[in-house]
């Protein structure tokens, strides 16, 4: 019986064998200054018992790529030979010189049909080419590369992740007779498009992803309404889970020693107000409302004691720059490029408030690393971040339609009021402690949900 080669067994005093994984991500791999999900997913899993292989298609020595023992014995990552950096940084070039949103240009912002998140950085070129590079390549290539290997390890599960992923682990699931669960580390996708032929072509690979069949569909609830966005696109519930993510304490931990007044001093920072971003330096997390925040800070408000500190490299950078020169703050905002995670509890330490002003999905990892170090968050009153956050009892949530008069008042008060800010930091804190599992917790639930996948009675639990 095909699948029967997955059962559980012990023979005499053996152990069970243990449990083996094939991930895909395609265009999705670790990087050192930034991808936690990911990253704490290969390390737990691992850690579990759980043997691993990860199949990215990004190329070896693809920029800041996280190394293979970083992640243990148990997991292996194969990436792609380095020659194919070539391909990529020729894609690369001609999607941005043809793809993206040129300066000025109208993005269809308010489009409900127009995929949210990364996405949004580029037109409609820029979309259907990705598209075509999701079908046309990676699937492709991923289908080769992982069929033969799987021909050979006998996986007990095919863990698909994201669009390329979720596309690839169905189609060879199917064929080789191999349980499959799918993972989305939350989606793009609005809810409101699903029900419009428009919508479903402009957010076709994405569409295709979250509709695989498999037996099992794992969606982060990082505020992009993954839920609703299942719920229509009529996906079985039974199969569907909606976790939060965890976080890796163990990795904010500040050294023995380590004085926070001196890494300040150290920043020129001794007697100002510290406001802190991190994130990628693309257009829909609005780092550019930050610093209208701070220019509005100085000029409106007379606060010449604050610096804005971002964290984070992308696209996005150079206009971010200019937008500081243009709005004459660039002496209250420091750009610090990448920062290793085992830094960046250096800058949450020191911080007087945390901005989260994404347009989507501001319920990443920052914002919940920001809740553990108890900092006042601020952040838009958008429905993404209910499931932690409540005005003004533990953060305060911005109306959208408000940012430009409300950001910089509520911001302004914060930094006049440090009791304030304690209440609301302590306050974060708490509902963390409450509602926020480890890393190490929330992955033993997605182990042991893998190995409920690659039972053959999954169906009948």
């Amino acid at each position: 019986m095909p699948g029967s080669r997955f059962r559980e067994r012990v023979d005499g005093n053996r152990p069970a064998s243990p449990l083996k994984v094939v991930i895909v991500t395609g265009l999705y791999d670790v990087q050192t200054a930034g991808n936690q999900s990911l990253k704490n997913t290969l390390i737990w899993l691992g850690r579990s018992g759980i043997l691993i292989h990860m199949f990215s298609i990004l190329p070896k020595r693809y920029r800041i790529l996280q190394a293979q023992s970083d992640f243990g014995p148990n997991v292996h990552v194969h990436r792609m030979p380095q020659w194919l950096s070539r391909l990529f940084d020729l894609a690369k070039v001609v999607k941005d010189s043809l793809g993206r949103w040129k300066p000025g240009a109208p993005k269809g912002e308010d489009d409900p049909d127009q995929a949210k998140g990364y996405y949004a950085e580029y037109n409609w070129i820029g979309h259907m080419m990705h598209i075509a590079f999701t079908f046309l390549v990676c699937v492709p290539i991923q289908l080769l590369r992982v069929g033969f290997f799987s021909m050979r390890f006998k996986p007990d599960v095919l863990y698909g992740l994201n669009n390329s992923g979720a596309v690839t682990t169905s189609l060879l699931g199917r064929v080789l007779h191999i349980p499959v669960l799918i993972r989305f580390h939350g989606v793009s996708l609005p809810a409101e498009a699903v029900s419009r032929w428009r919508g479903r072509l402009w957010n076709l690979d994405e569409i295709t992803g979250l509709r695989a069949p498999c037996r099992a569909i794992l969606v982060t609830n990082d505020g992009t309404r993954g839920d609703e966005v299942l719920k229509a696109l009529r996906v079985d519930p039974a199969r569907v889970h909606f976790w939060l993510n965890g976080l890796d304490a163990a990795d904010l931990q500040r050294p023995e020693g380590w004085d926070a007044a001196e890494f300040k001093r150290g920043l020129g920072l001794e007697g100002r107000h510290v406001l802190w971003m991190i994130s990628r330096l693309a257009g829909w997390k609005r780092v550019d409302r930050g610093i209208a925040c701070v220019a509005d800070l100085v000029s409106r408000y007379g606060r010449r004691d604050v610096v804005l500190l971002i964290a984070g490299e992308g696209a996005k950078r150079r206009e971010l720059e200019a937008l500081a020169r243009r709005l004459g703050v660039e002496a209250h905002v420091r750009f610090l490029g990448a920062v290793p995670h085992s830094e960046v509890y250096k800058y949450y330490t020191i911080a007087d408030a945390f901005l989260s002003l994404y347009d989507v999905a501001n319920l990443g990892n920052p914002l919940i690393e920001a809740m553990y170090f108890a900092k006042p968050i601020v952040t838009l009153d958008d429905g993404s971040t209910s499931a932690l956050l409540a005005d003004r009892e533990n953060a305060i949530l911005v109306p959208p339609a408000r940012i430009s008069e409300d950001l910089p008042r509520w911001v302004s008060a914060l930094l006049a009021d440090p009791g304030l800010r304690e209440r609301l930091g302590q306050a974060a804190r708490a509902t963390f402690d409450r509602k926020v599992l480890t890393w190490e917790k929330r992955m033993a639930m997605e182990a042991r949900l893998l190995r409920r996948v690659g039972k053959p009675n999954f169906y009948a639990e």
